[in-house]
């Protein structure tokens, strides 16, 4: 049997495994959004595309808990960021976590996923 202190240490690596994902997110659309080096800067970046969250804290605050909702539904293969408007910038009013099959369709079938 597990005691508190092996139970909480097991709660705390698992945070820290979800947390490293979405902390990925993050650095990913940052990249897209501000790395002219970055392979798809042309369709964000170039584009005018911004990142509104002005921190990973904040971006965290706003998204972490959908973002579990939709990990522990889809998986993290399947847990994309998906701009609602595709014109818009990246913030929590604009932003919702979909599979790579409805991002797919509202990409009009371009192929390339967020």
């Amino acid at each position: 049997m597990q005691t508190n202190k092996e139970k909480n240490r097991i709660k705390q690596l698992y945070r820290r495994t979800k947390d490293s994902g979405l902390l990925m997110k993050y650095k990913t659309i940052r990249k897209r959004c501000y790395s002219k080096n970055h392979d798809h800067y042309k369709w964000y970046g170039a584009k005018g595309i911004k990142v509104e969250w002005s921190n990973y804290v904040s971006f965290r605050t706003d998204m972490m808990s959908s973002y579990l909702e939709h990990l522990n539904k889809y998986g993290k293969e399947d847990t994309t960021i998906d701009r609602i408007d595709s014109s818009k910038n990246y913030n929590k009013e604009n932003c919702k976590w979909s599979t790579r099959k409805e991002q797919h369709l509202t990409q009009g079938g371009r192929g390339r996923t967020k």
